[in-house]
Protein backbone atom coordinates (compact mmCIF):
# COMPACT_ATOMS: atom_id res chain seq x y z
CA UNK A 1 0.00 0.00 0.00
CA UNK A 2 3.00 2.26 0.31
CA UNK A 3 4.03 4.04 -2.87
CA UNK A 4 7.53 5.24 -3.60
CA UNK A 5 6.71 8.92 -4.25
CA UNK A 6 3.72 11.02 -3.23
CA UNK A 7 3.40 14.18 -5.32
CA UNK A 8 2.04 17.16 -3.37
CA UNK A 9 0.05 19.24 -5.80
CA UNK A 10 -2.10 21.49 -3.61
CA UNK A 11 -1.42 24.09 -0.97
CA UNK A 12 -3.62 22.43 1.67
CA UNK A 13 -1.50 19.28 1.77
CA UNK A 14 1.68 21.35 1.67
CA UNK A 15 0.46 23.33 4.69
CA UNK A 16 -0.35 20.11 6.56
CA UNK A 17 3.16 18.74 6.27
CA UNK A 18 4.82 22.10 6.92
CA UNK A 19 4.21 21.44 10.62
CA UNK A 20 7.53 20.21 12.11
CA UNK A 21 5.86 17.55 14.29
CA UNK A 22 3.93 16.14 11.33
CA UNK A 23 7.17 15.95 9.36
CA UNK A 24 8.73 13.99 12.23
CA UNK A 25 5.74 11.65 12.31
CA UNK A 26 5.94 11.05 8.55
CA UNK A 27 9.66 10.41 8.81
CA UNK A 28 9.15 7.82 11.55
CA UNK A 29 6.29 6.14 9.67
CA UNK A 30 8.28 5.76 6.46
CA UNK A 31 10.26 2.83 7.84
CA UNK A 32 8.11 1.33 10.60
CA UNK A 33 4.51 1.18 11.77
CA UNK A 34 3.63 3.00 14.97
CA UNK A 35 0.54 3.80 16.95
CA UNK A 36 0.19 7.29 18.42
CA UNK A 37 0.75 5.71 21.86
CA UNK A 38 4.04 4.04 20.87
CA UNK A 39 5.35 7.05 18.97
CA UNK A 40 4.47 9.34 21.87
CA UNK A 41 7.02 7.47 24.00
CA UNK A 42 9.69 7.91 21.33
CA UNK A 43 8.93 11.64 20.95
CA UNK A 44 8.34 12.20 24.66
CA UNK A 45 4.92 13.76 23.96
CA UNK A 46 1.41 12.98 25.12
CA UNK A 47 -0.53 10.38 23.10
CA UNK A 48 -3.40 12.88 22.81
CA UNK A 49 -1.28 15.43 20.96
CA UNK A 50 -0.05 12.76 18.55
CA UNK A 51 -3.59 11.41 18.05
CA UNK A 52 -4.59 14.83 16.74
CA UNK A 53 -1.76 14.89 14.18
CA UNK A 54 -2.27 11.24 13.18
CA UNK A 55 -5.95 11.99 12.54
CA UNK A 56 -5.12 14.91 10.24
CA UNK A 57 -2.50 12.90 8.33
CA UNK A 58 -4.85 9.92 8.03
CA UNK A 59 -7.83 11.98 6.84
CA UNK A 60 -5.63 13.50 4.12
CA UNK A 61 -4.28 10.10 3.05
CA UNK A 62 -0.69 10.86 4.01
CA UNK A 63 -0.65 7.81 6.30
CA UNK A 64 -2.66 4.58 6.31
CA UNK A 65 -3.72 2.10 8.96
CA UNK A 66 -1.53 -0.98 8.63
CA UNK A 67 -3.05 -3.11 11.42
CA UNK A 68 -4.77 -3.09 14.78
CA UNK A 69 -3.66 -4.80 17.95
CA UNK A 70 -5.94 -5.63 20.84
CA UNK A 71 -4.57 -5.16 24.34
CA UNK A 72 -6.69 -5.52 27.46
CA UNK A 73 -9.86 -5.07 25.43
CA UNK A 74 -8.68 -1.87 23.73
CA UNK A 75 -7.69 -1.64 20.07
CA UNK A 76 -4.47 0.13 19.19
CA UNK A 77 -4.12 1.18 15.53
CA UNK A 78 -0.72 1.18 13.85
CA UNK A 79 0.00 3.41 10.86
CA UNK A 80 2.57 3.81 8.12
CA UNK A 81 3.35 6.61 5.69
CA UNK A 82 1.71 6.31 2.28
CA UNK A 83 5.04 7.02 0.57
CA UNK A 84 8.78 6.85 1.06
CA UNK A 85 9.24 10.28 -0.52
CA UNK A 86 6.96 13.33 -0.46
CA UNK A 87 7.72 15.70 -3.32
CA UNK A 88 6.12 19.02 -4.29
CA UNK A 89 4.84 18.99 -7.87
CA UNK A 90 7.03 21.20 -10.08
CA UNK A 91 3.92 22.57 -11.81
CA UNK A 92 2.61 23.67 -8.42
CA UNK A 93 5.84 25.51 -7.61
CA UNK A 94 6.01 27.19 -11.04
CA UNK A 95 2.34 28.18 -10.80
CA UNK A 96 2.89 29.74 -7.37
CA UNK A 97 5.89 31.71 -8.53
CA UNK A 98 4.06 33.23 -11.49
CA UNK A 99 1.01 34.16 -9.42
CA UNK A 100 2.92 35.99 -6.70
Amino acid sequence: MMQRVYIISNVEILALIADPLRLQILEALRTASYSPMRLSKRFNLSPQSLNYHFKILYENQLIYKKFEERKRGVFESFYMATAHIYRVDAKFINKSETEV
